[in-house]
This record gives structure tokens, sequence and C-alpha cells, in this order.
């Protein structure tokens, strides 16, 4: 339409693309609220190796079958003290003793029973350790390593694939611990009672023959 000279021209309300842009708003903010009760929550990262468990155990927590321990195997084939089994409802388990734990380090042994940590290495005998627990005189502060990457012992693949197998994961001092056990093993099932009686008997018999046969034929 054409204005009267002199009128200004006054821009109208936008009411269409106030009325667009609202529904526009009124889809995205649903998606935008779908979107939100979808989303779940980010699964906690694990974290990469082994970790450092820290607990102060007595022994009397551990004596008696209440934990048990064995050998085991790293990648690299050295010795570890491994926990073997944990009474669910002792007080080792309540603490946070679990199956697998890897022994690191413990206090109980040589210097300051309380305070000096020993850390096990490649060396560590499994009697040994044992012997401590049972003679320890104080609580024993012990550091395992949980998730840490355990090989299976010579004893345990023998179990599964035999003996060969577990001959070619053996070290060397633990070969030569098998040969000596497998000699004494020889020592103690073999037999030498005959062996003896025969050679007792060769030293007996001849002069108890002697004599009865001069007693008998009356030799000067």
């Amino acid at each position: 339409a054409v204005l009267p000279r002199g009128t200004r021209a006054r821009r109208a309300a936008p009411v269409a693309c106030a009325a667009r842009t609202e529904t526009e708003e009124a889809k995205t903010e649903p998606a935008q609220a779908e979107t939100g009760a979808d989303a779940q929550p980010a699964a906690p990262t694990k974290p990469k190796g082994p970790v450092e468990v820290t607990m102060v155990l007595e022994s009397k927590m551990i004596a008696g079958g209440l934990v048990r321990f064995k050998e085991g195997r790293t990648p690299a084939n050295t010795s570890l003290v491994v926990v073997d089994d944990v009474y669910d409802e002792g007080e080792a388990y309540r603490r946070g003793l679990r199956r697998g734990m890897v022994l690191k380090a413990m206090t109980g042994t040589n210097g300051d029973e309380r305070t000096e940590m020993w850390e096990l290495d490649d060396k560590v005998s499994l009697r040994y350790i044992k012997e401590t627990i049972r003679l320890a005189r104080y609580p024993m502060t012990m550091i395992f390593l949980e998730g840490a990457d355990v090989r299976p012992t010579p004893a345990e693949i023998a179990a599964v694939v035999g003996n060969d197998a577990a001959t070619a994961s053996m070290t060397e001092s633990e070969m030569r611990i098998a040969r000596r056990k497998a000699y004494q093993e020889i020592d103690d099932s073999r037999n030498d009672f005959p062996l003896v009686g025969a050679l007792l008997a060769l030293v007996i018999v001849p002069p108890i023959v002697v004599l009865a046969l001069n007693s008998y034929f009356h030799w000067a």
C-alpha cells in the first residue's frame, strides 16, 4: 500500500519468524533432554600394571591355614611368593588380602622387626617366608601386588602338559634342586639289605664252616 507523504514506515513485528524460532527451540530441547537422559557415566579406567596394596597383618591372621602361600613365576622366570588361598571369613580377607596377590615386601625379618622393610628378590624361599610369619613377634607390614602377571610353577605345568614342558620352564637353580631331590628319592627307595647280607655271609660263614669241619674230622 502507498503511504501518505510525510509518514514514516514502521517495521512489522516478526511474528511468524518468532513463532518458527519458538517451534524449533521446542523441538531441540526434548532432543537435548533425551540425549542427557541416555548419556552413560564414563567407566572408571583400570590402572595399568600391578597395584601395590599395603596392610598390617599378624601371625594369627595367617597361621592355621587361614592364608596359604605358594611359589610362582614372573614372565622372566624368577621366583615369586603368591597367595594361594585366603579364608573368606578371616581377618586377613577383611583387610583386603585376596587370592593371587604377590608378596613384594614385608617387615619382621632382619634388623628392626617392626620398621625395617625387606623386599623379596628372585632368590626368595617360600619356607623362609612361612617361618618368618610363624615366628613373628610383632604385627607385620606387608606390601602385596594385585594384578601381577604370574606364571604357573613347574609342578603345575607338569600336572597339565607333562614333565618335558615343566623341565623347559625351570631355572638352572631349580634343575639342580630337582636333581638332588631325585637322587635323594633313589637313595631312600633303594634296598641295600640283600647286598649287606651277602657281604656278611661271605665274612662270617666260611670260618664257621671251617670250625665245624675241624670239630667233626678232628683236624690237627
